[in-house]
């Protein structure tokens, strides 16, 4: 999804008198209209969005915004390939940013227009008798990747969180069982013991071929 928001338009308007639609992305515009004959469907115009003070704030929100779902997509990667509960948190936080930010794209419109009646001026998406406009294809995969983020954290959060459980569970007769043991007198021998059997749960279950239980913390948590 956030790739898709960094390729295409994030933003259109359409003439509807001359049925013309231009979408912008922050390096391009697309200009399509009709044929002036039968031979195609569909006119189509790509140039490069050149960079002038006329439109520097309009560029900011979209740089700011594209910005942003770069990040995500990153992190995004990177919590596919290392599982990571804190890499979800921080891509729906960027593509969070990222679908927020691309709102003020109406005052920025507003900022740089000689004289504001209506349109995209006034609001960020509309419709009157002359023309149309609205967010376009990449704002809408922003606001998809940022709600599957959020439900992948949710969830890896979830499972975490029961792992936690069943090992806590798992440990407490062994930490029962030391607490009233005769032989063991000072809380830091218990500790000592306690990690010792982590250490030997940590390698049964990599003999079996089993993940081990994460959230262990101990000196001996990590082989």
């Amino acid at each position: 999804m956030f790739l898709i928001a960094i390729v295409f338009p994030w933003y259109y308007e359409y003439n509807k008198l001359q049925q013309q639609t231009t979408s912008v992305q922050f390096f391009y515009l697309i200009t399509r209209a009709p044929c002036d004959s039968g031979l195609c469907f569909q006119n189509s115009e790509y140039e490069f969005w050149d960079f002038d003070s006329s439109t520097k704030m309009e560029r900011f929100v979209f740089g700011i915004s594209l910005f942003f779902v770069i990040l995500a997509l990153g992190v995004a990667i990177k919590v596919a390939t290392f599982i990571s509960t804190f890499g979800s948190y921080m891509s729906a936080l960027f593509s969070l940013i990222s679908f927020l930010t691309f709102f003020c794209i109406t005052p920025a419109i507003r900022y740089e227009a000689l004289q504001c009646t209506e349109g995209p001026c006034n609001n960020f998406g509309g419709s009157t008798d002359n023309r149309a406009w609205g967010p376009s294809v990449g704002f809408y995969a922003c606001a998809a990747g940022f709600l599957f983020m959020l439900v992948a954290s949710i969830v890896d959060f979830t499972l975490n969180t029961e792992d936690d459980e069943l090992l806590d569970d798992d440990l407490l007769p062994t930490k029962i069982s030391l607490s009233s043991s005769p032989s063991i007198n000072s809380k830091s021998e218990q500790k000592l013991a306690v990690d010792e059997q982590t250490r030997l749960l940590f390698l049964d279950a990599s003999r079996g071929g089993i993940k081990p239980p994460t959230g262990i913390k101990g000196q001996n948590a990590v082989l």
